[in-house]
């Protein structure tokens, strides 16, 4: 039960860290796209609208972020899925976004100019975040030297995504961490690979 406690602790941190990342991101973001698309003017009338548009769009980027899955997972683990689940996100919240610039002619949303420009920087602005933070996980597991203790994971029901992340472990021995056990793989002729290095199912 303690350890449950902790665990649900840990995601709480993690989800609220993480939520309070995305949110800086998002309203710099939106600030930037409005100075690139008028040229850097601070004193274009457009910014006085971006407090009443960020207080409905930051929602609903935070939303679509949720939605999918990006506020799972490791944080030192960024991979070509997470980057495609990353850029549907974005795609969704822009679509959104765009529906009620349509809906409202253009009124009650920024301008068409800064909608593409703030989906470029949060999309470019959030992976190389998350490719920044894993190098840098990286690079502090690479000083602490190959003397650590090597501590045995089980992968639950993450399929294809699962693999992957097996992979890169096994590539990498210096995170520590070795693969023991995978559960409710759907596929699991994908991943008989991994069995002929230390992957061991674990018979208890």
């Amino acid at each position: 039960m303690e350890n449950s406690s902790i665990i649900n602790l840990s995601v709480i941190k993690r989800s609220v860290f993480l939520g309070a990342l995305y949110s800086l991101g998002i309203a710099f973001g939106l600030y930037l796209a409005y100075l690139i698309r008028f040229d850097f003017d601070f004193n274009t009338h457009y910014l006085d609208d971006y407090p009443a548009h960020l207080s409905w769009i930051l929602p609903i980027k935070l939303a679509c972020l949720m939605l999918f899955g990006q506020f799972q997972g490791l944080l030192s683990f960024f991979s070509i899925p997470d980057l495609r689940r990353l850029t549907l996100a974005c795609i969704t919240g822009t679509s959104i976004i765009i529906m009620v610039w349509i809906l409202t002619s253009g009124s009650a949303a920024p301008p068409r100019g800064v909608l593409l420009a703030d989906f470029t920087i949060t999309l470019m602005g959030i992976s190389g975040v998350r490719l920044g933070l894993r190098m840098w996980l990286e690079s502090q597991a690479g000083r602490r030297g190959g003397n650590q203790r090597m501590t045995r994971v089980a992968i639950v029901g993450a399929g294809f995504v699962g693999a992957s992340l097996v992979n890169e472990l096994l590539a990498k021995k210096k995170l520590g961490l070795v693969p023991s056990l995978f559960l409710m793989m759907t596929h699991p002729r994908r991943i008989l690979k991994f069995t002929e290095f230390q992957l061991s199912v674990l018979r208890t």
